[in-house]
């Protein structure tokens, strides 16, 4: 997954795509806190993307940690309103 894109609630603005690897390459995030940081942009919780990806949740808290710590943010809002603004 490297990139996502977000239905609009107004049929007439066009989706909105993510460049997920820009994002990847800009934060020096790594493949999994990529798949963690576009769950969480996606509304997902902690607990649905660990269900998705086959991992615990103390794994995607420890990878939501290293996004929080490499992109400066402290929320999981602030960290899904950065990767949709990126």
């Amino acid at each position: 997954m490297s990139s996502i894109a977000a239905a609009s609630s107004n049929d007439h603005q066009p989706r909105r795509e993510i460049d997920g690897e820009a994002l990847r390459r800009r934060y020096g995030l790594s493949r999994a806190e990529l798949r963690v940081a576009l769950g969480i942009a996606q509304g997902q919780s902690p607990r649905e993307i660990a269900a998705e990806q086959f991992v615990s949740v103390y794994t995607v808290r420890a990878h939501l940690r290293s996004i929080f710590g490499k992109t400066g943010v402290k929320r999981q809002s602030a960290l899904a309103r950065l990767v949709w603004q990126s």
